[in-house]
């Protein structure tokens, strides 16, 4: 009976001792998180299940989180973390509209850490900030992220996101850094019920799927035109919120884009590209990557770089050639001027 005792007491504290699969990889789970010993070294009782140390972790149970704090929150660069298909849950509700963003997320950083980390395999629900929080050169891929009240996920620059589905967020679905100059990747995400644009800052490297249009569904640059009329003074701020007014050196080449016919001027024949012809002047004004001038030259004149509606200041135009050349020859654009005073609309491009 002593040495059942003893066992028993034994295999009670083993319960609490930091657990360590065959392969290496420390776990995570609802006992070990709200154990006196916590999870593993450098793991304070409770909640957030800090990680201290680069390597890799992985959940082997779901975690159901306290309000106001994070599930697991990373305290180190180098940390890659398996959710092995199990779910961290806070007590959010996102159902008729998330509530006003306030503390605590399923994985968060600690700042100028949760550099080169990765979070994959699993499901994040009800947070009242974001659903996935890194920095640097992070990898998030297979996530399902749901009901948070600020962003599903968010990273810092040279990061990619991959084959994520996020739903019912207070702001942006994805949203990446732009504190570093480091560009980031996205591609097969499929986002919805956003409280703001899908994904802010970014390049699609692939198709996406989201209802306002802001992922590109084949990996190529959005572009369109508007089907609105602009003096040349208001063509810089004619475009919707996620693109800007392009330079023709920007969009020159279309078959690299994807025109956005949700946003765009089209017409009859345009199929799912862009018109030939914009209604009216069948003209849209055009950045020119030349310094400020009034030129009555295309390519040259740009309104005082879009700050004039003068008649007697001029600025540069630009449509997708209505006349094909003989033989079957195309130069797609046909570019001209017109006065800055004159209602055009302009050619955007997505950020």
């Amino acid at each position: 009976m002593k040495w059942l005792m003893g066992f028993a007491v034994f295999g009670l504290g083993l319960a609490v001792l930091p657990a360590r699969a065959a392969d290496g990889v420390l776990e995570i789970n609802q006992v070990c998180a709200t154990a006196p010993a916590g999870c593993f070294a450098g793991d304070t009782p409770g909640f957030p299940v800090q990680i201290t140390q680069p390597g890799s972790y992985r959940l082997t149970s779901n975690l159901t989180v306290p309000a106001a704090t994070h599930g697991i929150q990373l305290v180190t660069n180098g940390a890659d973390i398996d959710l092995g298909g199990f779910e961290i849950a806070g007590p959010v509700s996102c159902s008729g509209g998330c509530p006003a963003p306030g503390s605590g997320s399923g994985i968060a950083r600690t700042v100028a850490l949760g550099n080169q980390c990765s979070v994959s395999n699993g499901k994040i629900r009800g947070f009242a900030q974001d659903g996935v929080e890194l920095s640097l050169r992070a990898r998030v891929e297979d996530l399902t992220v749901t009901e948070v009240a600020r962003y599903g996920i968010y990273t810092g620059g040279g990061s990619f996101v991959a084959r994520n589905l996020v739903a019912g967020t207070g702001s942006h679905g994805i949203r990446f850094d732009l504190t570093s100059s480091t560009p980031s990747l996205y591609r097969d995400n499929t986002i919805s019920n956003t409280g703001a644009q899908s994904v802010l800052n970014g390049r699609a490297s692939g198709p996406n799927v989201c209802p306002d249009q802001l992922c590109a569904t084949t990996g190529k640059r959005l572009f369109y035109m508007t089907p609105t009329n602009h003096l040349g003074a208001n063509a810089d701020t004619a475009c919707a919120p996620g693109f800007h007014f392009a330079s023709l050196y920007e969009i020159a080449d279309v078959t690299a884009l994807e025109y956005d016919e949700s946003r765009g001027s089209t017409a009859p024949d345009s199929g799912q590209g862009p018109p030939s012809s914009a209604p009216g002047s069948g003209e849209a004004w055009i950045r020119t990557g030349f310094s400020s001038s009034v030129t009555a030259t295309g390519g040259i004149g740009n309104c005082a770089v879009w700050t004039s509606s003068s008649a007697s200041d001029n600025g540069s135009t630009a449509q997708l050639a209505q006349v094909w050349g003989t033989g079957g020859s195309l130069d797609p654009w046909s570019t001209a001027w017109d006065q800055c005073i004159s209602l055009n609309q302009v050619w955007c491009v997505q950020d």
